[in-house]
């Protein structure tokens, strides 16, 4: 479950630039995992099953001066969706490299609130890396990520056109683990092919750092 501090947009227009922001919790995403394989910290190998929901529990009525903004830019995507996924991962303990690969796949139900009909298109990701290992602490990977969303439908099975798009990525990203389970991740996300049907807003990169903390009950 997240939250938003401040999901903003800015348009540049012929007279200076508009901001459209909004803020507030997102979906809740509950999944299940169960590993299908595990193998010896010699020769490690992971293979991981995945299910889940993602439910539209957070802020997705959300207005600028009376007018309601965008979906793109609402907290919550509104809908109620189902996903799966696949993991892989080997590397051998005594070499500096291995890899790993990842599919992912989510359905949209169709939101109906108030005068809003809407469904978003399936959306399906497949990504594999290299991974570098010199110790437990750092490790490096880089990785090609392709991305396909199907167009979105309005009332009566409308197709919005201006939907849709296949997207393929660079992606490299760093892991440290520091003290007290404590690991700090970045990536950057850098299109190198994009396919966008009509006229869309797309990332010309895109940068994460995230911290994260292991706790054992």
């Amino acid at each position: 479950l997240g939250y938003f501090y401040k999901k903003l947009q800015e348009v540049n227009l012929p007279g200076g630039t508009e901001s459209i922001a909004s803020s507030g919790l997102g979906d809740l995403a509950l999944s299940l995992r169960y590993s299908l394989l595990k193998g010896s910290f010699a020769d490690y190998k992971q293979l991981v099953l995945s299910a889940g929901t993602r439910l539209p529990i957070g802020a997705f009525e959300e207005s600028s001066n009376g007018i309601t903004i965008p979906i793109s830019l609402q907290p919550s995507s509104g809908a109620f969706k189902i996903n799966t996924s696949l993991f892989f991962s080997h590397k051998r303990n005594d070499n500096l490299l291995g890899w790993n690969a990842y599919s992912f796949l989510e359905w949209s139900d169709q939101i109906e609130k108030g005068f809003l009909v809407y469904n978003y298109g399936n959306y399906f990701m497949i990504q594999g890396s290299v991974i570098y290992s010199k110790s437990a602490k750092f490790v490096a990977l880089l990785g090609a990520k392709f991305e396909y969303r199907a167009n979105d439908y309005r009332e009566n099975q409308i197709k919005i056109q201006s939907t849709g798009s296949k997207v393929v990525y660079i992606k490299p990203q760093l892991h440290y683990r520091m003290h007290n389970n404590f690991h700090l991740s970045t990536s950057l996300e850098l299109p190198i092919y994009k396919y966008v049907n009509g006229s869309q807003l797309t990332n010309l990169y895109a940068f994460q750092v995230g911290i994260r903390r292991i706790i054992n009950l």
